[in-house]
């Protein structure tokens, strides 16, 4: 039987489950595995939201992983850059690729892109970064001018999402504060996808994200209805079921009783496009709408750093100009909880 929950309540439950609060996981890895996916546009601002979730809170130590092949950037869902495993991003791509490219058909048609210029690049990647050559961006690009092809206005851009979204490339090694592309088939390793591989992402979905909705999930993967409904019954299996405005919302049991811990309360800063706004269609719980707009300014689709205080947003917040001074917070309204007036803020990872 479901029981009603108030939107504050369901705020706290994701801090717990999102490892934002009550406890945190021994490696980088760890968190990717537990989020599965996490949103990674912002360079800086996706190494900060994983490492605030280890035990370390260490950037380096999320550098490390990516430079071990551990886990890796692409854009497996949304058309958006994301953090995967290495071992996952096969097998999430083999679901959503598709889907992502007749996304971006449409643009690549307008850029004159064809289907012929696309097996160019792609046998022409394949040649430059044989043996395991690791390039820029930049040096992808001036590869592909030298060798006749136009990468002029967007054309660049999405020659690259393409060819990710095929699994020829994906970003791994970081070289000089920047990440390189390297080929999938020299640096992924072999791994066997999931049984029934919806199955395995619902369920680690509402696992690292619950209390979360159906809707929810098929938002953040873009799967379609008729895909998740056949096993939604074996993804919420033992799951707890909650209500929040006669919506049905799924959480592991731990998840529940870690939400009601001292802990999901306390202040704390997020980083920017954190998995605590960005891992749900419906974000009310830990962000009133009447906010949205000093988040996302304009709805221009950046995402500012946030300031949670009782599980829910009250402010913006941005690095210290000085070493060792406090970050700079921005409220939305009012004076501070005295909660939060008491409360020595720091910023999320080093």
């Amino acid at each position: 039987m479901s029981r009603a929950v108030t939107h504050q309540q369901v705020a706290r439950m994701r801090l717990a489950a999102l490892c934002l609060a009550g406890r945190s996981l021994p490696t980088p890895e760890d968190v990717v595995r537990h989020l599965t996916c996490t949103q990674s546009q912002d360079w800086r601002a996706c190494r900060i939201a994983l490492a605030a979730r280890t035990t370390e809170r260490s950037v380096q130590a999320v550098d490390a992983a990516y430079d071990a092949g551990r886990i890796v950037r692409s854009w497996p869902v949304r058309g958006t850059l994301h953090t995967v495993l290495a071992t996952d991003l096969r097998w999430i791509l083999a679901l959503t690729a598709d889907r992502i490219r007749t996304q971006y058909a449409t643009r690549l048609a307008g850029l004159g892109v064809d289907a012929a210029q696309l097996d160019g690049v792609r046998d022409l990647t394949r040649e430059l970064q044989r043996g395991g050559a690791a390039l820029t961006r930049r040096q992808l690009m001036d590869a592909w001018t030298a060798a006749g092809l136009d990468v002029s206005g967007q054309r660049g851009a999405h020659l690259l999402i393409d060819l990710s979204i095929d699994t020829v490339i994906c970003l791994g090694p970081i070289r000089d504060g920047v990440q390189q592309f390297v080929l999938c088939d020299d640096w992924l390793p072999k791994a066997q996808p999931p049984p029934d591989p919806v199955a395995a992402w619902g369920r680690r979905y509402l696992l690292s994200h619950g209390p979360a909705a159906r809707a929810d999930f098929l938002w953040w993967t873009k799967l379609l209805v008729r895909e998740v409904a056949p096993a939604w019954e074996q993804i919420v299996d033992g799951l707890d079921e909650l209500t929040l405005d006669g919506v049905s919302l799924y959480a592991a049991p731990e998840v529940v009783e870690a939400g009601m811990s001292r802990a999901t309360v306390a202040p704390l800063l997020t980083a920017a496009f954190d998995e605590i706004l960005l891992g749900y269609a419906d974000r009310s719980a830990t962000l009133p709408a009447r906010f949205a707009d000093h988040i996302v300014p304009g709805g221009n689709g950046m995402f500012r750093p946030v300031v949670l205080d009782g599980a829910r947003a009250v402010g913006t917040w941005s690095a210290p100009r000085k070493p060792g001074a406090p970050p700079r917070v921005e409220l939305f309204e009012g004076p501070p909880s005295r909660r939060l007036a008491a409360a020595r803020l720091s910023t999320p990872a080093r």
